[in-house]
This record gives C-alpha cells, sequence and structure tokens, in this order.
C-alpha cells in the first residue's frame, strides 16, 4: 500500500476514492471502504483512501478531541481493507481555505483522476464543510462520475459513529464500544519499566503509557487481550493512578497471565474486552492485594466464557 501525507499527492492511473476522516475505522468507515473496493475491483482499478489525520474539529473549535486510533493503528487496518493508497492530510488553515469545488476539481480529478467516489451520507468538504453528498452526487454527475453514498450503519438501533464510541470508552462501557467499532478497543505501545508493585506484590505486570492524543478507556479494571510477538495471552489491566500508592501518572498496568519474562522495550497491544470494576483507592496494601487475587480470578473466569463465545 502506497501511504502520502502530501495534499497534492498525484495519482495517475484512474482510481475509486474514498473519502472520510475514518477515525478508528468503525462499522460505518468499513461500510464506505468496502463499498469502494467493490465498485474498484469491478473496474479493476486502485482503490484510495483520502483521508484527514485528525478530526477537522481539532482545528476549527481548538477542543480536545481524542483519536481511536493511533496513525500506524489506522493505517495497518485500512491496508487490510484492501487499499492500494491511503492519503493522510493534516487539517490546517491551508486545507480549510480550500473550496469545495476546488477539491473536487484539483484534488479528485486532476491529482487523483478517480473514476468513482464513495464517503458516508453526512460527508463535507470544502470551506466551511459547504460541501455535502447532494453537491459531491451533482459534481461527480457533471463529470460523468460514478458518486456512491453509503447510509448510516446501525446496531442494535444506534447509528455508528466516532463520538457515540468515544463517549463509551469514557464511560467504561467497552463492549458497547467494541461492537460499534466491529473490534476491541485497544491500544499499542512500548513496555516500560515502572513501580515494580504489581512484582513485589507477586503479580507481575507490564507498564505503558497512553497517548495523549488517544482516547483513554475509563479508569478502572479491565479483562483484556494482550498480543506481543504475535502471541496472544489474557490478561487484566488497570488503567489509573494507582492511588493506593499515591500515584498521579495515568498508567496502563498488566497482568499478563500464562507469562513471565523480561518485555522491557517490547511492543505490546492491549485490546480491552470487558469491564471488571472501577478503580478504587485501599487502606492498606494487603486488602489491594486481596483485591487483585479476584479481579483475577474473575478476569479468567471472564476469559475462558469470552473464548467460548468467540470459538
Amino acid at each position: 500500500m502506497i501511504v502520502s501525507t502530501e495534499l497534492n499527492y498525484t495519482q495517475r492511473e484512474p482510481c475509486v476514492v474514498a473519502l472520510g476522516c475514518f477515525d478508528g475505522v468503525h462499522l460505518g468507515h468499513t461500510a464506505v471502504i468496502n463499498q469502494a473496493k467493490e465498485k474498484a475491483d469491478s473496474l479493476n482499478v486502485p482503490l484510495c483512501i483520502w483521508s484527514f489525520a485528525e478530526p477537522p474539529k481539532r482545528f476549527y473549535a481548538k477542543e480536545t478531541v481524542h483519536l481511536l486510533s493511533s496513525a500506524k493503528s489506522k493505517a495497518e487496518i485500512i491496508e487490510m481493507l484492501g487499499a492500494d493508497v491511503y492519503i493522510s492530510v493534516k487539517f490546517n488553515a491551508n486545507i480549510a481555505a480550500v473550496t469545495a469545488e476546488d477539491f473536487f476539481n484539483n484534488i479528485l480529478i486532476k491529482n487523483l483522476n478517480c473514476v468513482a467516489v464513495v464517503c458516508g451520507y453526512n460527508f463535507t468538504f470544502g470551506k466551511g464543510g459547504c460541501g455535502n453528498a447532494e453537491l459531491l452526487s451533482f459534481l461527480c454527475k457533471s463529470y460523468g462520475i460514478d458518486f456512491i453514498p453509503v447510509q448510516s450503519v446501525n446496531v442494535d438501533g444506534e447509528a455508528v459513529s466516532s463520538s457515540r464510541i468515544r463517549g463509551y470508552i469514557l464511560n467504561a462501557e467497552i463492549e458497547r464500544a467494541n461492537k460499534l467499532l466491529g473490534r476491541p478497543y485497544s491500544i499499542v505501545a512500548e513496555i516500560i519499566d515502572g513501580k515494580h508493585l504489581g512484582r513485589n506484590l507477586g503479580f507481575p505486570t507490564i507498564n505503558q503509557r497512553i497517548d495523549e492524543n488517544l482516547c483513554k478507556p475509563a479508569n478502572g479494571v479491565y479483562l483484556t487481550r494482550v498480543t506481543l510477538d504475535d502471541a496472544c495471552y489474557f490478561g487484566i489491566t488497570n488503567v489509573g493512578t494507582q492511588p493506593t500508592v499515591c500515584g498521579r501518572d495515568i498508567v496502563v498496568e498488566t497482568n499478563i497471565f500464562d507469562i513471565s519474562a523480561n518485555l522491557y522495550g517490547k511492543e505490546a497491544t492491549v485490546e480491552f474486552l470487558k469491564f471488571i470494576r472501577p478503580e478504587r483507592k485501599f487502606n492498606t496494601i494487603d486488602e489491594l492485594k486481596t483485591q487483585v487475587n479476584r479481579d483475577i480470578a474473575t478476569a479468567k473466569a471472564m476469559a475462558a466464557e469470552y473464548k467460548k463465545s468467540t470459538e
């Protein structure tokens, strides 16, 4: 897959273009990309994904909009979905000033040589977001280009959206978030040296820090699945500040079942599967140790059920 961050990336061969921010590449985004892939295959041309690196609202409102996937994870998922070219452009003042017509004429037609455009029904583009699916349909028709709008994807009666998924993650409704994502929410980060609290309590752990740009699961204890060196293990993960020992920084601390190797410096993917309990401060270390034993027993029982349900 060709990856570019250039606004004026040039695609010589005709292609089908899928448009969207695709933060998290959730079920709604997957529907758009799958539809575009089907069209590209039918025309025997490459599939090009044109995307923003971050939601435009982060630029306009200057607000914190935490992402559902890192740039690396997003690219990997998009590649797995069959993209041949992936363009991820940083949203800035220059691109904010591009009119809808200029975006269509200069980027889609001149630069990308597109023969079909696919996007979500509520996609907006151009200066001030004035372009919409209706305008895009009109512009495509004037050039004899196929336009395919993809309708909202609903799960259990609610529309899938990045903002809804963020809300579920922040409120510890991780199973609901995963259902809308179409896969477990995960973080990918290097294993760092910690306080060795878990090891001292008899529960060796790996420690990771969450990128400040990513959506952080609510503080608490979770059943997780950890991928290390292409092998998968279940574990129990605490997200929080370790209040019993007066911690301050947010840390992701995971006790991996059935492994005790030295893992410092390795990269680990931690998938959040089920929420067990909120983080709390204990009066003594012994109380904490007792609760961790209970949590591990709970997590192992959950893991057994999870394996049965996914076999």
